[in-house]
């Protein structure tokens, strides 16, 4: 998916939007003018043909302890989904993103996958 030295893949970090999941949540509430996706803290983006595609979706908390990992994890997940149906825009193999939740001193890395028709793990 990622020859080297043929593509671009870069970091962005701080409060960032995916395109793709504006999209998606644009679609979900069509009756509403101002919606706005997750802002995700860390993304790790592949750029092809000007397009940029999320390969990892992350969120960092200073505490482990407190209730931002609840809602990030909720977050990470519809982000990574998000993000492998980004990936099936460019292959029509499987397609796996990667959620990494830092809080505190722990980190937790995750993949997600669409095994069948609207099933992701």
């Amino acid at each position: 998916l990622f020859p080297p030295n043929q593509h671009n893949l870069i970091v962005k970090t701080g409060e960032t939007i995916s395109v793709m999941s504006q999209e998606h949540k644009q679609d979900t509430y069509s009756d509403s003018s101002n919606v706005v996706a997750f802002k995700i803290d860390i993304r790790v983006i592949f750029k092809k043909h000007g397009k940029e595609i999320d390969v990892v979706c992350g969120e960092v908390a200073k505490n482990d302890e407190d209730s931002k990992v609840i809602t990030d994890e909720g977050k990470l997940s519809r982000e990574t989904k998000d993000a492998v149906d980004s990936i099936l825009t460019l292959v029509e193999t499987t397609a796996q993103a990667f959620s990494a939740q830092i809080s505190g001193s722990t980190c937790l890395i995750a993949t997600q996958q669409l095994t069948r028709n609207g099933l992701y793990v």
